[in-house]
């Protein structure tokens, strides 16, 4: 899904979509094994960095999209239409939520090391998939920033001048533009990664031209 956007985009995207997991991993860690007025305090400082990293990494990635949706550099692509029957908005909430709970659930009660351990194992194995995938992963805190993922199909013109259809994943500023909005009409998006990512934002400087 994001290959050939940079790491560090594909971190921070990673980051702020597990954050649910990490909370709701926090919370059945606490459950399960004895705390102390002691312990509970590092537990609140855990939960803070949680969601500070969370929200920052979020805020970041808007960034990165917003000033990417501002540029003129990069790669450049013109399309006439969107075909509707294709689009994905936002992800699958079924993925969404099966990799929450698998994130979350393998608590080893006899030890807390192990605990982590797996919950480390199982985050490197969710990070490859979701880089290897063609599924949006969903993004909770991005959406409520304001940013829609979508995955369509355009169609646009080559250069010489036939018609192509490929997929490819757009983000959009959901103030700015709703991807309906951009349906048969000719738009411009930038790409947020390499030549070989299919990752792209709508373009706000003429992007219904």
């Amino acid at each position: 899904m994001l290959e050939g956007t940079k790491s560090n985009f594909k971190l921070l995207y990673f980051v702020s979509s597990m954050f649910p997991s990490y909370i709701l991993f926090l919370f059945n860690v606490y459950n399960t094994f004895n705390n102390t007025k002691e312990t509970n305090g590092y537990y609140i400082l855990i939960f803070i960095i949680i969601v500070i990293v969370g929200v920052v990494a979020a805020h970041i990635c808007k960034s990165l999209i917003i000033n990417t949706s501002n540029s003129e550099t990069g790669k450049i692509l013109r399309f006439t239409s969107v075909k509707n029957r294709k689009n994905t908005k936002n992800g699958n909430v079924i993925s969404f939520v099966l990799s929450t709970i698998m994130s979350s659930v393998f608590i080893f009660d006899n030890s807390l090391i192990l605990t982590f351990c797996s919950m480390i194992l199982i985050q490197f194995a969710l990070y490859f998939l979701l880089m290897h995938t063609d599924e949006i992963f969903p993004n909770a805190l991005l959406i409520l920033l304001g940013i829609d993922f979508y995955k369509v199909e355009i169609v646009y013109k080559d250069e010489k001048e036939f018609l192509e259809f490929e997929t490819i994943y757009i983000f959009v500023e959901r103030k700015v533009c709703k991807i309906n909005q951009i349906t048969n009409r000719c738009s411009k998006i930038v790409g947020i990664g390499d030549s070989s990512s299919d990752v792209y934002v709508l373009n706000v400087r003429g992007d219904l031209l």
